[in-house]
C-alpha cells in the first residue's frame, strides 16, 4: 500500500502521470443533438436520420451484445421505416449472465421457462427505445445453418456487428 501511495505521489508531481490530452480523441459539435428526440437520445436530426434507417445484423447477444445493443437503442439507429436491427443468438440466459448482461432479469432465469437472450434483449432494447425496429432470430450463424441465411439477407443488411467470444 505504501509503495503505491509514494509511486503515485511522485508520478503525480513529475507530470508522467498526466494524459496524453486527448491527442487520438476526434471531436464534432455538430453531431450532438441540442434537443433529443424520443426515438434519438444522443445525434443531431442529420445523423439521426441517417442512423435511423440502417439495417444492422448483431451476432450475440452476451455482454458485449447488450451494450452495443443498448447503445445502438439510444442513438436510434433502425428506428426509422426503412431500418431494422436483427439481434442472432442461440444460447439461454443463466444466473451467471446477470452480473455482466444488464438487459436481463432475475426473472429471465428463475421462471421454470427458458428464455433465449435474443429474444429478451430484443424485448429489453423496445423498453428503452419504443421506436426502434428490432427482431430476433434464437440460431447460431455457423456452416451449418448458412443456408438458413440467403445471399438476399446478406446483401440488405448495412454492416455486420460480432458481439460473439468465440468462433
Amino acid at each position: 500500500f505504501w509503495g503505491a501511495l509514494c509511486a503515485h505521489t511522485i508520478l503525480k508531481f513529475t507530470g508522467f502521470g498526466i494524459p496524453l490530452y486527448q491527442w487520438i480523441h476526434y471531436g464534432s459539435k455538430e453531431l450532438l443533438s441540442d434537443e433529443p428526440s424520443s426515438s434519438n437520445l444522443l445525434f443531431s436530426s442529420p445523423t439521426s436520420e441517417l442512423l435511423a434507417n440502417k439495417r444492422v445484423l448483431v451476432v450475440g447477444a452476451g455482454a458485449l451484445g447488450c451494450e452495443i445493443l443498448k447503445l445502438f437503442a439510444l442513438s436510434g439507429v433502425a428506428s426509422g421505416s426503412a431500418g431494422e436491427i436483427i439481434c442472432v443468438d442461440n444460447d439461454f440466459i443463466e444466473k451467471s449472465n446477470l452480473v455482466r448482461q444488464f438487459l436481463f432479469r432475475n426473472n429471465d432465469v428463475n421462471s421454470n421457462e427458458k428464455h433465449y437472450k435474443a429474444e429478451v434483449a430484443a424485448k429489453r432494447i423496445k423498453e428503452i427505445n419504443p421506436l426502434i425496429n428490432i427482431s430476433f432470430k434464437k440460431m447460431l450463424i455457423s456452416r451449418e445453418t448458412k443456408d438458413d441465411l440467403t445471399d438476399d439477407f446478406w446483401d440488405s443488411l448495412d454492416f455486420v456487428i460480432a458481439a460473439v467470444d468465440n468462433f
